[in-house]
């Protein structure tokens, strides 16, 4: 029988894969996916979380680039970047290729 997956069902299975450390191939045996499916699925949400993303500043002057605590938080909750006394706030949707940039372009 098939299973019918909603988009925030694929945006976690996508999730859990890259924190897994299994490859796409692996963790798709592992969790009886299909691996076209997994792929078109990941492709398609890649394709719709490229799009722009509305930030807001609330502090122009960053004094000191240094991460001092990383957390990983589940599906859904928004992530916030906080450098010195500035908070980025980001909807949870972000791409990760996204969200490599923006530090990317934050680094001195």
């Amino acid at each position: 029988m098939k299973t019918f997956r909603n988009k925030q069902q694929w945006q976690e299975l996508v999730l859990a894969q890259q924190q897994s450390g299994l490859n796409i191939s692996a963790y798709c045996r592992k969790h009886k996916l299909s691996t076209s499916s997994f792929y078109a699925h990941k492709k398609r949400l890649a394709s719709t979380e490229g799009a722009f993303v509305c930030a807001q500043i609330s502090q122009h002057k960053v004094i000191e680039h240094q991460v001092t605590q990383l957390e990983l938080a589940p599906p859904n909750v928004a992530i916030t970047l906080e450098l010195a006394h500035a908070k980025l706030h980001l909807p949870h949707s972000v791409s990760p290729s996204f969200l490599a940039q923006l530090l990317r372009e934050l680094a001195p």
